[in-house]
């Protein structure tokens, strides 16, 4: 809801780093595959969220990042914050992804 004055709520990942970020062209960049989506291509300015299977729902129990429970909200501002890590590889192991480092 922009309160910037409020302590920010780190939400965990759940069943490790795979699949964190992805950035795919027809649907947008995902926070994992459902989390959290945006830029989703024809509707550049609306987010979806769904918490759950890959990230925990919120304190309140809530199973989406937006206020009253809505699943999408509009983007007003977007901050990218960058690992000095480098990128992250994937690599299909039978049916599970392996990451590793480039």
């Amino acid at each position: 809801d922009g309160k910037l004055s409020e302590r920010p709520i780190k939400l965990p990942k759940r069943g490790g780093a795979a699949l964190s970020v992805l950035d795919y062209v027809e649907k947008g960049i995902c926070f994992a595959p459902d989390g959290l989506r945006c830029m989703v291509p024809g509707k550049e300015k609306l987010a979806r969220s769904r918490l759950g299977p890959y990230y925990a729902t919120m304190p309140d129990g809530s199973k989406t990042l937006f206020r009253d429970g809505r699943k999408e909200a509009v983007v007003k501002q977007v901050e990218c914050w960058v690992s000095v890590e480098g990128p992250e590889t994937y690599e299909l192991d039978g049916i599970l992804w392996k990451t590793g480092r480039a």
